[in-house]
This record gives structure tokens, sequence and C-alpha cells, in this order.
């Protein structure tokens, strides 16, 4: 059987249709540029294997179509939330002490109730909140307590710190304490957040008496 040899010029246009093409025989090199269109991909067509690394950029995401399923736990920072998302808990931390202390100091001393805390950005605020006992072991004595910052005491200005209590006459005192601070100590570096407490004359207190106990939580706020 002889083969008829029909030139291009022999075939009119739309002449080849899809039934006259074997299947798998037309390659991409016959493909014009940018001939391949949406409405010629079918559904779910494009995968991720057919996609570059690092290829889809932001602007193809549709609004709103990054929900909490697809955020990596912990991706979100401090250094992520703008200056406006302020009043966020990024961390607490707590402690506590059982341990009967006189302080036979007019001048502040440590009670030994301190927690450390390592802020996690230099604009964060420290709420500090501190409860418990002391007795001011004799008539007429005051008893006077605070906060501090490593060395520094942030809880109130002059010698009376933040809370007071007092013995008169014959009286003794056995009172519990609240106090609390919101600090900003604008660091990174760890922060040792201590109750003080001290005396009116060198007769001294004794924190927690009958060892009660007494507690101080640091918690860091997001500026």
């Amino acid at each position: 059987m002889s083969i008829i040899k029909v030139k291009t010029g022999g075939i009119t246009a739309d002449a080849v249709t899809d039934a006259l093409i074997a299947d798998d025989v037309v390659g991409t090199e016959h493909l014009t540029a940018n001939e391949v269109d949406t409405t010629a991909l079918g559904a779910d067509a494009v995968t991720g294997a057919q996609l570059a690394d690092n290829a889809v950029n932001s602007e193809h995401y549709t609004d709103g179509s990054i929900d909490t399923a697809h955020i990596a736990d912990a991706q979100i920072t401090a250094a992520k939330l703008a200056s406006g998302v302020g009043g966020k808990l990024l961390q607490a931390v707590t402690a506590s002490i059982s341990t009967e202390k006189t302080i036979s100091s007019s001048s502040f001393a440590t009670t030994d109730l301190t927690v450390n805390i390592t802020p996690s950005a230099s604009s964060s605020k420290i709420f500090v909140i501190a409860s418990g006992s002391f007795d001011t072991g004799a008539a007429d004595r005051l008893g006077f307590m605070t906060i501090y910052r490593d060395s520094t005491n942030i809880g109130g200005s002059g010698s009376s710190g933040i809370a007071g209590n007092y013995a008169s006459g014959s009286t003794r005192l056995n009172t519990p304490f609240g106090i609390h601070v919101l600090d900003s100590p604008n660091s990174t570096s760890q922060i040792a957040y201590a109750v003080y407490c001290r005396g009116n004359n060198s007769g001294g207190i004794t924190f927690l008496q009958e060892s009660e106990t007494a507690h101080i939580t640091v918690m860091e706020i997001g500026a």
C-alpha cells in the first residue's frame, strides 16, 4: 500500500482533532510558550512535587488562608509582635519558702524569698507579686516590707518600702502582707527579685513566724 503524503498546506484549519492524534505523542517542544493556561490544568494537577523550593511568595496567599494549624509551635516570638500588641503574658515564675528568719536590723535585708527570671525582650515589663506574714516581735515596733530587683529597691521611695505594720502598747503584731510592683528592668539578662524587710530599730522583726509559707511570683508582660 502506497503512502499518501499530505503537505501542511493541504490541511485545513482545525482539521486535525484529538481523535486523530495518538496518545502520548505530543511533546512539550510542540507547545507554544504560555499556551497551557489554567483552563487546561485539571483540578489539583499542580502538586507540591511540581513546585520549586521557596517559589511561592506571600502575594499568592489567599487572605486568611494561614491558620493556627499551619503555624509551628513557638514560631511567634516577642520580636514578631507589633509595638501596639502589648499586655501579653510571656512567662511566669514562682517560688515559696517556709523558713522563719529574724531580721535584726533597721536597714532592709533579704528574707531569702527570691525568684529568678530572664526576660525575652528588653521592652518587657515584670509584674511582681509577693505574700506572707511577719511578726514585729515586740510592742511599739514598726515592720516594713519591699521588693528588690537584684541590689535595687524598687518597692518605693525612701526607707518605708511598700508594706508596713505597727505594734503599739504591749501588743505584738503577727500580720499577713501582700505587695506588688510593676517593674521595667530593660534587660534580657537573668534578674533576681526578692522580698526584703526591716524593723524600725535594732530589735528587728521575724519573717514567717512559726514557719508559715510565703510566696513570690514574677510575670513577664510583653510591651
